[in-house]
This record gives structure tokens, C-alpha cells and sequence, in this order.
């Protein structure tokens, strides 16, 4: 029953993803330039041709493309799946950290010193399996 280290642990890799979002792209980058140089190819991104879409009202704004190809892989692909990676993270963290808290009467039990403190807690681990009337926990014996 580690689930404060499962916790620290999800917040720590979604910590490091944050920064690897900020700083991964120019590694993933050297990387793949020497992957290439291994394997004898050439690294080289083709520009596309930009396309225009004429704008019907006059409230609609002309974004401007990017045309830079290596921002533009950054931008829509990149950093696209890493912030996917972080949301997953931290939905998993929060998933995790409400088991924890509802768990934690029986992995912090010889740290709680108040019986009230012990009773709430115990009272909200027997909510936790009760269905209806029926509970799979007594708090009371």
C-alpha cells in the first residue's frame, strides 16, 4: 500500500514532461539527426506549399501560417503529443491521489493521534465500500 509513492512518483513524471516540453524538441531533434547520419540519410524536412483560403466576412482573421518547417513540427506534432502525455498524467494523478486519501487511515494508522481524527477517517473508508444500506466495514468495532 505505497500509494503516496505512486502519487509523487506520477507528479515527478508529469513534472519532467512539463520540461521536456519546454526543452525536448531541440534533443529529439540532435537525435534524429545523428540516427540519420548512422543510417546514411539525408535530414531534411520538405516545405510544403502554403495554401490561402479566401476569407467570406471581414471579421475573420488572417492567421499568419508558419512557415518555418521544423516550428511548424514543434508546434502541431510535438508538442501536441507531450501535452496529450501531461493530461493523461495528471488525470492519472488525480485518479491516484483520491484512492490515497481515502486508503490513508490504513497506511498512516499509528501516525493518527486523535480519536476523532481516526473515527473520520475510518468513517470515510466504510462510506467508500458501502452500497445503500449495506457496508463491508463496521468503523465502529
Amino acid at each position: 500500500m505505497l500509494l503516496d509513492v505512486a502519487v509523487d512518483l506520477l507528479k515527478k513524471a508529469e513534472d519532467s514532461l512539463c520540461s521536456y516540453r519546454h526543452t525536448g524538441f531541440v534533443s529529439a531533434q540532435i537525435s534524429a539527426k545523428e540516427i540519420c547520419e548512422e543510417m546514411n540519410v539525408v535530414a531534411v524536412l520538405k516545405t510544403k506549399r502554403l495554401r490561402t483560403t479566401k476569407r467570406e466576412f471581414s471579421y475573420e482573421a488572417f492567421d499568419e501560417p508558419l512557415t518555418d518547417t521544423m516550428k511548424k513540427l514543434e508546434v502541431s506534432f510535438f508538442n501536441a503529443v507531450v501535452d496529450v502525455a501531461v493530461a493523461s498524467l495528471r488525470e492519472r494523478t488525480e485518479m491516484m491521489s483520491n484512492v490515497a486519501s481515502k486508503f490513508s487511515v490504513l497506511v498512516n494508522f499509528p501516525g493518527l493521534s486523535a480519536d476523532d481524527e481516526l473515527e473520520k477517517q475510518a468513517k470515510d473508508l466504510c462510506n467508500t465500500f458501502k452500497c445503500g444500506d449495506h457496508t463491508d466495514l463496521d468503523y465502529l468495532r
